[in-house]
């Protein structure tokens, strides 16, 4: 199944990325600093990178005391790990997927014999 939002695919380490305007107001996040950060992708060899859904970024992993004590210290997440569909890149385009255009008002009849207008502009 294609993702409507965010990244399509895995983009290549050292691409800048942030997260999506989409997920900061689904999340409740647009007024704070997280929609400032910005990273950069990092190459990573854990099971959620190469399951092609999350990258990880240059961000150190929060590791709440005990959360991985049943793990290796080789094998404990280094970066924090993000979904490919909350990003997108820096200084790219905006996707028409995450910021869809407004409906078009509906003009009732009235309106167009009383003014003559209809209320949609010329091209």
């Amino acid at each position: 199944m294609a993702r409507k939002r965010g990244l399509q695919s895995m983009p290549l380490p050292g691409t800048k990325v942030r997260l999506t305007g989409y997920f900061l107001k689904c999340t409740g996040q647009q007024r704070g600093s997280e929609g400032l950060s910005r990273w950069t992708i990092v190459a990573c060899e854990c099971s959620l990178c190469k399951g092609g859904d999350h990258v990880a970024t240059n961000e150190p992993a929060y590791l709440p005391p005990g959360m991985y004590d049943d793990l290796p210290v080789e094998q404990r997440p280094k970066w924090r790990h993000i979904a490919l569909c909350n990003l997108e890149i820096v200084g790219a385009p905006p996707r028409a997927n995450d910021y869809p255009l407004p409906r078009p008002r509906a003009v009732s009849p009235r309106a167009i014999r009383s003014t003559g207008r209809t209320g949609l502009q010329p091209l």
